[in-house]
């Protein structure tokens, strides 16, 4: 007997040492419980924030620059002036031009000296062609009469058409140099602010030089999907949009509208979200994150998103790794929907599954799907 006792005692510590370190060695992995939930499939797009119309305010006539009374950072209202340049070469032609134009109208107003040789001309002619129906006068005389005539009716038409000429030119400068002094207070063509001033007071501009940068109270958010997750993507859906700026704010809006062209280059999709956000948050340059969410599932299973690796989940059931094959459904950015082969309480591995196979003993620490984001 006391050999026995020799032998076995140090055999059980042994085999006893040997358990302890086996079961002190297993690996720890992080585990989360399946639950009952809302299933949603969504996708993610990068967000790019864009004004409406970005443009910049450019001179329409040549002239010094006298006024500016905006600076950058300014709101303005459409209509409102943005410039003034020296309009005094402009006036002073407008002056001249409207001088000769009334002129020229009380010229067309008085009578031609050609109509009142006309009227003396028509009575000779009325006269010879009476004497020569009576043989008193020749055909001879009365054909040089007419021809007179014609002469004269056509010498009083071209001074007709001369004087109005004349008026209608000085009206069409005249509307010219108004549109050119229009043309020379800048107007802001919609609300909006001034982001840059190029042009100052002092400065002689040309047509269409650049005189500041103007951007559209109106906003444009731009998101960028991969043509493969398109299908699906409807007017109305819901996004919500982190901004890089804005780490810890989520605003959400819905699709307004959606590209009927991809970009082929990288197999992009572009649509425009109405995002609900202040005018002063959604500046234009601005990057972020879109979530789409495209439809819900109600009561189904759910899981961690980095519980499913492929279409394999790793559940620990009595202390040890089951490798399931499952039927996955919706996917979002932190959860998987599960249609077959995981049920609600089972305890699946969300981080951890490195190197591990079936039947391995493991320990586990808990912890929730909330917490894993």
């Amino acid at each position: 007997m006391k050999w026995f006792l020799r032998l076995g005692v140090p055999l059980l510590i042994v085999v006893a040492a040997w358990f302890l370190v086996g079961y002190l060695l297993r690996p720890t992995v992080l585990v989360v419980e399946a639950q009952k939930g809302t299933a949603v499939n969504a996708i993610t797009g990068n967000i790019n924030v864009a004004a409406q119309t970005d443009i910049n305010v450019r001179s329409e006539g040549y002239g010094k620059i006298i006024e500016k009374p905006v600076s950058a950072g300014d709101f303005v209202k459409q209509g409102d002036v943005l410039t003034r340049q020296d309009a005094t070469q402009t006036e002073r032609k407008l002056d001249a031009y409207r001088v000769q134009l009334k002129a020229a109208e009380a010229l067309e107003k008085l009578p031609q000296t050609e109509r009142y040789d006309l009227e003396n001309l028509h009575e000779q002619q009325e006269a010879a062609e009476v004497a020569v129906n009576v043989g008193q006068r020749s055909t001879v005389e009365l054909e040089r009469l007419n021809r007179e005539v014609e002469k004269t009716e056509n010498l009083a038409e071209r001074t007709r058409i001369e004087l109005e000429k004349n008026v209608d030119y000085l009206k069409a400068q005249i509307s010219l140099l108004e549109l050119d002094l229009e043309q020379l207070t800048v107007t802001a063509p919609f609300d909006g602010q001034i982001v840059a001033i190029y042009r100052y007071p002092g400065d002689l501009v040309h047509q269409a030089t650049d005189l500041m940068r103007l951007v559209s109270n109106n906003r444009r958010v731009e998101m960028i999907i991969s043509e493969e997750d398109f299908v699906g993507v409807e007017l109305g859906q819901l996004v919500r949009v982190h901004l890089a700026s804005r780490p810890n704010e989520e605003f959400s809006g819905k699709v307004s509208w959606i590209s009927p062209v991809a970009n082929t280059a990288d197999k992009t999709r572009m649509i425009w979200v109405d995002v609900d956000a202040p005018i002063d948050v959604l500046a234009p340059g601005l990057t972020g994150e879109g979530y789409l969410v495209k439809a819900e599932r109600s009561d189904t299973v759910i899981i961690p998103r980095r519980a499913l690796i492929g279409s394999e989940v790793y559940v620990v059931n009595n202390g040890k790794v089951e490798i399931r094959q499952v039927r996955p459904g919706f996917l979002s950015l932190n959860k998987a929907e599960i249609l077959e082969g995981i049920e609600p309480g089972e305890l699946v591995i969300a981080e951890g599954q490195a190197d591990l196979k079936t039947g391995d003993a493991v320990h586990t620490e808990h912890t929730t799907a909330d917490e894993l984001r």
